[in-house]
């Protein structure tokens, strides 16, 4: 147990009580440092007055478990360390005023001092990560408008379960800069861009999109350089591809995915393609047994 922290013993040889849900800490995304001396993550607890739930993020010693840094926004989540491991990127709405669409980006200081504001869009952040000179943040917003009223329907699926009518709109990757705010949307199109990873040095980034509305489970890996934002595909659209991430020296790409080998029954197994080349290949195909849900890491000095 950490002294200072969220967590608390209960006595569990009594009934729980619908009130007691309101002392259940959940703790989530654990993030490690670059130098692997700290340890960030997400606190969630129920707030019984008013009927929702507090996010907190936490920065702990790994070796001691001391708490170092309480970000108490709220809504605070998703922290992501810059890669010198001196900043945290986190999304929030602490400055929203309840029901305002979208969502804000923050970014916090590990030595100290108040969060600063670097974004804050409509049409949400999502799944922001640390381009590789510390700089820029490439993220996921949703793009368009959905009219509202009688209009004529030229495109399906129009509805998205928990995201209301979707006609008219686009996810697409974009990038900000964290000094200036100044946003650039890298993707453009008849497509949705479901996943993205920078590379570990350089501009570039891969991504996953969707551009077959008819057919939105077969998904395409691209890489782009967010210089130029033009974009190479490395797959034949064949395939649902998730989470993705680069090796070490940014020649290969891992991803978790299937080939839609039987159907919808096909297990999601972990992929290797190489950046130059392409051609995936299916590395635990022959378990017979899918892989867990969640981002990819992968190790590859194995």
């Amino acid at each position: 147990m950490l002294e200072g922290g969220p967590w608390a013993v209960m006595d569990m040889s009594r009934t729980v009580q619908l009130h007691d849900l309101a002392r259940f800490v959940s703790i989530m995304d654990p993030r490690l440092s670059p130098d692997s001396q700290s340890i960030a993550f997400v606190a969630v607890k129920g707030d019984e007055k008013r009927d929702d739930y507090d996010s907190t993020i936490w920065v702990i010693d790994r070796n001691s478990g001391a708490p170092k840094i309480y970000l108490g926004g709220g809504t605070d989540r998703w922290p992501r360390w810059s890669p010198d491991g001196k900043s945290l990127l986190f999304l929030s709405k602490r400055t929203m005023k309840e029901g305002e669409r979208g969502n804000e980006l923050w970014v916090a200081s590990v030595l100290g001092g108040e969060p600063r504001l670097v974004l804050r869009l409509d049409g949400g952040i999502d799944a922001p990560q640390w381009m590789a000179d510390g700089k820029r943040i490439a993220f996921l917003s949703t793009v368009g408008r959905s009219e509202e009223g009688v209009h004529a329907i030229s495109r399906i699926p129009v509805w998205s379960n928990a995201a209301g009518f979707t006609y008219g709109l686009r996810k697409h990757l974009h990038i900000v800069d964290v000094n200036s705010g100044i946003v650039r949307q890298l993707t453009e199109g008849e497509m949705n861009v479901v996943y993205a990873a920078p590379s570990n040095v350089g501009d570039d980034l891969a991504y996953v999109a969707a551009t077959d509305d008819l057919n939105p489970m077969m998904t395409d890996l691209y890489v782009m350089d967010s210089r130029k934002t033009s974009s190479r595909r490395l797959t034949e659209g064949n395939m649902n591809i998730g989470p993705l991430c680069w090796g070490p020296d940014d020649r290969y790409i891992a991803f978790r995915g299937h080939n839609m080998r039987r159907g919808f029954a096909t297990h999601a197994t972990m992929w290797l393609t190489s950046v130059e080349m392409g051609k995936p290949k299916d590395l635990t195909g022959r378990l017979d047994r899918g892989c867990a849900l969640g981002y990819c890491s992968f190790d590859f000095s194995m």
